[in-house]
Order: structure tokens, then sequence, then C-alpha cells
């Protein structure tokens, strides 16, 4: 299942080929690498992704319209990646374990893509575009939430939750600013720092054990 992501900001209408496909996958994953590598997202010119990318700057256009589509791309793709990942978000497992499970595999994906988060909020800052798609992919994370708590609650797995967008919104907001911050002070995130932030989850959708 994909999520709900305001996608005319950030995909073209020509059909997909499998040679489009690729190159794009080929850019997205060069940006991606550079930043994790200590790349600086105003220092990565449209030059050097192309050539990191294995193609000429003039095609590099043909595929995206700039380097800030790239970077919304790549923010949507995290955010599916982050939905899949989590069992208990996605609907596929039940049970306060499969939150604890979920944060850790949330750990591993922004260990994974941390530099392009990071960037992602900075980049927010100072484009409403960004912002826009940024605020979409948490939207649709905190809309995936609600669904869940709805159908615990209706199960009788959990008490009533209200309100329940403001309790998703709190939940999911908490957890790209914890990620965020402890990456900006360089704190080493370890498993007491995950289980924390699950046990809040836990808490606010199942009450105390």
């Amino acid at each position: 299942m994909d999520l709900r992501f305001p996608t005319d900001l950030t995909r073209r209408t020509e059909p997909t080929s499998a040679k489009r496909a690729q190159v794009e996958r080929d850019v997205l994953l060069a940006v991606d690498t550079m930043l994790q590598e200590g790349g600086r997202w105003n220092d990565l010119s449209i030059e050097r992704i192309a050539t990191t990318a294995g193609i000429s700057r003039t095609a590099f256009y043909f595929y995206f319209k700039d380097k800030r589509e790239v970077l919304m791309r790549l923010l949507q793709d995290v955010g599916q990646e982050v939905y899949e990942q989590s069992a208990w978000l996605n609907g596929t497992a039940e049970g306060r374990e499969t939150i604890v499970i979920a944060m850790r595999g949330v750990h591993a994906i922004y260990q994974e893509h941390g530099a392009l988060l990071q960037a992602v909020v900075e980049v927010s800052a100072v484009d409403e575009t960004v912002s826009a798609v940024f605020q979409g992919v948490l939207d649709a994370l905190v809309h995936a939430a609600m669904d869940r708590m709805a159908e615990v609650e209706a199960t009788g797995e959990a008490s009533p939750i209200h309100p329940t967008e403001a309790t998703a919104r709190a939940l999911v907001g908490m957890t790209e600013r914890a990620f965020y911050t402890w990456r900006l002070r360089g704190e080493e995130v370890t498993e007491a720092h995950v289980d924390a932030l699950a046990e809040i989850w836990v808490r606010a959708v199942y009450g105390a054990a």
C-alpha cells in the first residue's frame, strides 16, 4: 500500500520506461549517497549530481526539473519506506511489541538516510514547496497512525484515544524531531533512546501495562 503523498508537486506526467526508471534511481541514489558521505545540500551542483549518477548535465534536466525535485522524491521514498517497514503502522502486525520493533526499524532507516532527512528539514525552512511535501509526508504517516488507532480501539485492544488526530500528530512529530535533534547534536542513538520513544507510543495507544 502507498501513502497518500502530494504527488502533483513531485511527479512528472511522462510515461515511465525501464530506462527512465533506472536513470531516476541512479540520480536519487547518487544524491542520497553524497549526503550520507558528508556532502552539504547547497554544495551539490547539478553537474556533480549528474556526473556521480553517470549522466550528463543536459540529461539530468530530461529526468528532473531541478535538484529540489530530487530532494522531494527522495523524501517521499523514505516516507514510504518508514511505512512499509513499520508493521504496526501498516497493519501487518498487531500488539504492543510490534511498536517497539517498528521504532527500531525507523531508527535503522534514519541511520541510512539521516543526512537526507536533515537536509530536508533545513531546506523546508526556506522553501515552501519542499516544506509542503515534507508536511505531506508527515500528514500521510499521521493518517496511517490514526487508522491503526481506530482499529485497535474497535477491537477492544485499547481504550478510546481522544483526540485521535492530535495524539497521532504529537507522536509522529515527536519521533521525527527526536531523531533530527539527536543527529544535529551528534548524539549516539542507543537502543535505550529508541525504546523510550516506543514506550511513549505504546502508552499513548494502549495505555500503561
